[in-house]
């Protein structure tokens, strides 16, 4: 039972010397203890909450003295606390690790560092604070903040999270039903109370009657089922442990084990499903049939080091592993894979699969099939293709990439750059290790040494040497191993710098396609497309004699943007643009996907009808990237309505993935930063007002005007581009388009542009 009492006894005889002054402190408990380094200071935290905070409480003379002010770090339950010798404390909670320094003479322990958990946190969303869900589930409104604040909406239609949704919005959209005991504004429908007693309780009645729990159990959450649902359920309880259903007279149907507190609930008015806020920062369906998870959504809140305006990133998954993601949002989950007690387990983001996993068309079914595996088996019809040998988790060893470990590197200063040397360690469980691939800051860079020292198991254990050269200046090595399955995980090594500056300025490259003049029988015509891919040739030119010491555009405009002009002008990239020049690549027209769900650029001799032979596909344009040496922007503007006539379901169904093409070029092993005009499957929009389409109108203003240079340096580097896109676009469209970037880990922040036509 919890207890808030902390009892100091001797280590050798376990007599009690005393006890701490708990006096005042009445709920939780405080079964986290530490003492400091010289221990003369005890702390004790836990469960107990004062001011919505779970603080840290200390003692004097090892404590036996005087309380001191409590230690407020942390909104969640303390669950570990260690000393620093220096005299601060590491708090571990369950929303995070926060350190504090050491309490100086007459002040207060200052906080040192902290690593907030990134999680959407659900508690407080209850009452008129709760979820809000369409009638069948496939809209949920949240908070990312406790009690709701910073709101959100995800739908699960266009695949769109969105940021302080409108009223309109919400409007369609129901609070959870708790029994309120008289109908009210919120809660217009509501039923006589049935349930009382459940919030934060180990003893909820149902009228009157005792709920049977576990001991120590509470109740965190609870939602009135509609009448005639499914099996004659009741509500809803979710507690620590349990999300469990019960009938309307109280006999519990079912329960099933949670991954954490079940802080929210509600239920769709069709009675098919419930959503749950868990304490892990998801959000999961469940059927009301038998409480089974059939999709999650984990929505990740952005984090203090991303640009104002960044679009929060989010995955969703069935229990099967097949997921859709937002741009930066496929390692969100992965899969841990342990290798028995003795060894460290391995991650492999949820990318490292993507060709099997990434199935956009699998979770758009799972709702209406109430089944995932009935919703791969509708998509797998739909494709034409055979169900997979394998799914979920069985067999997934077998599907998976190498893994890499440094065993030693060294770093020797040249009078060319930084000589690297790394011995490696590579083990796959399928095949065999084919090679490593080293590339800087995402780029390729050439192996100097590549020698193997020992093979085993058929080519699967490897222990190999590398040396490359870097170029002068700062950068993160990745180096990627492969097999026939693809590439495994990057291991990155920062590679610092304290030589002078590489005063060799780069060349600018640009490729620069609008097809706006599509033949009307196959394709919608654009307004815009052309006029924007030649007012982005234009800026590029006008770069010259600033960052860059010279300057190559090519722009292909509608008649001159067939398919074999748009991949002779890869190729020149890829032959013309050395490891410290920069290219830029920029498309302008539609897209379109197969019903593999690739990419595709509908180039103006394009077919939409056949993109196989007659388009540009995703693929091809990766490859060329992959192979440029140096560093690598893509800004597509490809997903506007209308490539396919007639059929509006047919032309919404084909809008190509931006986000699932954009999360491919950012892999390690390609190594591109993509800006996208939209996310997900939203419309691109051109306007006659502007003159461009929305996302080329804000890329102009912010280089062209210089108003994405928040640092007033005269220059736009890639963060401030992202940021000024992010907020500029949403401004245009009114809310309807938001742009996302997607970059590799290994790539920095890096000056892009020059502003204020200036020379140097």
């Amino acid at each position: 039972m919890d207890s808030t009492a902390v009892d100091l006894l001797d280590g050798r005889t376990l007599a009690q010397l005393g006890s701490a002054d708990t006096a005042g402190i009445g709920n939780g408990n405080l079964g986290r203890v530490a003492w400091s380094a010289d221990g003369g200071t005890l702390f004790a935290g836990g469960r107990y909450v004062d001011g919505g905070d779970c603080p840290v409480l200390r003692w004097s003379k090892a404590g036996l003295g005087a309380r001191g002010r409590p230690l407020r770090a942390t909104t969640n339950t303390v669950m570990a606390l260690h000393p620093l010798p220096d005299g601060g404390l590491v708090i571990g909670a369950a929303d995070g690790i926060f350190v504090l320094g050491p309490a100086s003479p007459g002040a207060e322990p200052e906080p040192r560092w902290s690593s907030p958990l990134a999680v959407a946190d659900f508690r407080g969303q209850l009452h008129d604070k709760g979820l809000r869900l369409s009638a069948t589930g496939d809209r949920v409104a949240f908070g990312y903040g406790q009690g709701g604040g910073r709101p959100a909406l995800f739908d699960l239609g266009t695949r769109a999270l969105t940021l302080d949704p409108s009223a309109e919005a919400l409007a369609d959209l129901a609070l959870p039903d708790e029994g309120r005991a008289a109908p009210d504004q919120a809660h217009p429908d509501g039923r006589k109370c049935l349930v009382t007693d459940w919030e934060d309780n180990t003893e909820p009645r149902l009228a009157g009657r005792p709920l049977k729990l576990m001991p120590y159990e509470p109740a965190r959450s609870l939602v009135l089922i509609p009448p005639g649902s499914p099996g004659g359920l009741g509500f809803l309880l979710g507690t620590e442990w349990r999300l469990r259903a019960y009938t309307v007279a109280g006999r519990e149907r079912w329960q099933q084990p949670v991954p954490g507190t079940v802080w929210a609930l509600n239920v769709t008015r069709d009675g098919r499903y419930a959503v749950a806020g868990y304490a892990d920062g998801t959000l999961r369906w469940h059927r009301l049939t038998d409480g089974a998870e059939v999709l999650a959504l984990y929505p990740a809140p952005s984090q203090s080091g991303d640009p104002p305006g960044t679009q929060p990133r989010w995955v969703l998954w069935t229990p099967l592993g097949h997921y859709a993601a937002s741009a930066g949002g496929e390692d969100l989950i992965g899969w841990h894979v342990n290798r028995g007690p003795d060894q460290a387990p391995d991650f492999f983001g949820a990318s490292r699969l993507r060709e099997r996993f990434n199935r956009p068309d699998v979770i758009a079914r799972v709702l209406e099939s109430a089944d995932p595996a009935a919703a791969l088996r509708l998509a797998d019809a739909a494709r034409g293709t055979a169900p997979a040998a394998e799914t979920g988790a069985r067999g997934i060893t077998f599907l998976l990439p190498p893994v890499l470990r440094l065993l030693s590197h060294g770093l020797t200063v040249v009078a060319d750059g930084t000589r690297v040397d790394c011995t490696y360690k590579a083990d796959s469980d399928a095949a065999p290790v084919l090679r490593v691939e080293a590339r800087l800051d995402g780029r390729p860079l050439p192996l100097l040494l590549d020698r193997r020292e020992l093979e085993a198991d058929g080519g699967r254990r490897v222990v190999g040497q590398l040396r490359v050269l870097a170029p002068p200046g700062p950068g993160v090595l990745s180096l990627v191993p492969f097999s026939e399955l693809g590439a495994g995980e990057a291991v990155l090594l920062p590679i610092p710098w304290s030589g002078d500056a590489d005063w060799r300025k780069p060349r600018l490259y640009g490729l620069t396609v609008g097809v706006g003049a599509y033949p009307p029988q196959i394709a919608q015509p654009l307004r815009f497309a052309a006029a924007d891919a030649d007012a982005v040739a234009a800026e590029l030119r006008a770069q010259a004699g600033g960052l860059y010491r010279e300057v190559q555009v090519r722009p292909l405009t509608d008649a001159a943007a067939g398919r074999t002009a748009i991949l002779e002008g890869l190729h020149w990239l890829e032959l013309e643009v050395g490891q410290r020049d920069v290219a830029v690549v920029f498309l302008a027209g539609h897209g379109l996907k197969d019903h593999y769900g690739a990419y595709y650029y509908l180039c103006v001799d394009g077919d939409p009808a056949a993109p196989h032979h007659s388009a540009i596909k995703g693929g091809d344009i990766a490859e060329y990237l992959r192979r440029i040496q140096g560093k690598v922007v893509l800004m597509l503007d490809t997903c506007y309505s209308g490539v396919l006539l007639g059929d509006t379901r047919a032309a919404l169904n084909s809008l190509p993935d931006l986000d699932r093409f954009a999360n491919e070029l950012a892999d390690a092993d390609t190594g591109v930063v993509v800006f996208s005009s939209s996310s997900g499957v939203q419309l691109s929009r051109e306007d006659a007002a502007w003159g461009h389409g929305a996302f080329t109108c804000a890329l102009l203003e912010a280089i062209r005007d210089g108003r994405a240079d928040f640092s007033r340096l005269g220059f736009v580097t890639l963060a401030e581009l992202e940021c000024y896109l992010a907020d500029r676009v949403k401004a245009l469209t009114e809310g309807r388009q938001h742009p996302t970037v997607t970059k590799p880990k290994a790539v920095t922040d890096y000056r892009m542009f020059r502003v204020g036509r200036r020379s140097g």
